[in-house]
């Protein structure tokens, strides 16, 4: 654990407001020898420290991190705009709170999308923490960035900056995604190899391994069309539940319309619902 009088932000901390979002040192926080563990997770919250301390789910995912032997999370928030003016000005990056390392030292950076608002936010961590913003642009070096959360469903319009996209909960997915990564990295496996394995763990959406064209009634609407070798098809998920079978459970992938579950509407519901449709 880093101290205080070793920050290096200790000697400025006092000109930004509330610097106790930048010092860490919170009872209850991890303390783990980075030397110790198999893979470093920097779990980056898009968002002034204020309000992603207390994300519940950013919480469970330290928790379910910290709680393997073999791994170690830590955390990063966006700063506010005086402590982002600082760091420029002092061409200092962006570091974990408890230990003070810069996001590049990582062996992966995960980053919640809570909502489309917090996108750009996303992209100034990244470029404090010295990491190339453009997943094109990472070296064979450089940290695995992944996003999730609840507008993962639909990163088409960040999908260029990151290296892979956790649909759904990532309390399960997000160890075994760290320990997959360092594993090949430290057996030398090229980095487009490497996310091509993460791409077959299942529910996980790897956008470099996909080319992009444009529909031909829309220039907004976008498709993703694999590059060989990988699989032809995108992964669907078990979103919606068809239950019109009571004997068997089928499931459908997410499509663009909502789905009306009419089995389940009370008959009151689909009475008013049919009385507009003829009005």
């Amino acid at each position: 654990m880093t101290t205080f009088a070793t920050h290096p932000y200790a000697s400025f901390l006092h000109e930004v407001e509330k610097p106790a979002r930048y010092a860490g040192g919170e009872a209850g926080q991890a303390e783990k020898d980075w030397s110790a563990v198999q893979a470093r997770v920097c779990l980056a919250f898009p968002d002034v420290y204020d309000i992603g301390m207390s994300h519940l789910g950013y919480k469970i995912l330290y928790r379910v991190v910290n709680d393997d032997p073999r791994l170690l999370a830590e955390r990063c928030y966006t700063p506010w705009v005086d402590m982002e003016r600082e760091l420029r000005r002092r061409e200092l990056p962006l570091v974990s709170l408890e230990s003070a390392h810069p996001l590049s030292d990582f062996d992966v950076v995960g980053l919640s999308l809570q909502y489309e608002l917090t996108y750009t936010n996303c992209l100034t961590i990244l470029d404090l923490g010295r990491i190339p913003l453009r997943s094109a642009d990472r070296s064979e070096t450089d940290p695995l960035v992944i996003a999730g959360g609840p507008t993962a469903t639909h990163p088409e319009p960040m999908a260029p900056f990151f290296d892979a996209i956790v649909i759904g909960d990532g309390e399960e997915r997000l160890p075994e995604l760290s320990l997959l990564w360092t594993e090949l990295r430290r057996r030398g496996v090229p980095r487009r190899e490497r996310l091509i394995r993460l791409a077959q763990l299942g529910g996980v959406y790897v956008p470099s391994l996909y080319s992009v064209s444009r529909g031909r009634r829309s220039t907004t609407r976008h498709r993703r069309i694999p590059c060989p070798p990988f699989p032809s098809r995108a992964p669907s998920f078990r979103i919606c539940r068809n239950t019109r079978s009571p004997t068997t459970a089928r499931w459908a992938a997410p499509k663009p319309s909502s789905i009306a579950c009419r089995s389940r509407l009370p008959a009151v519901a689909r009475k008013g619902a049919a009385s507009v449709r003829r009005a």
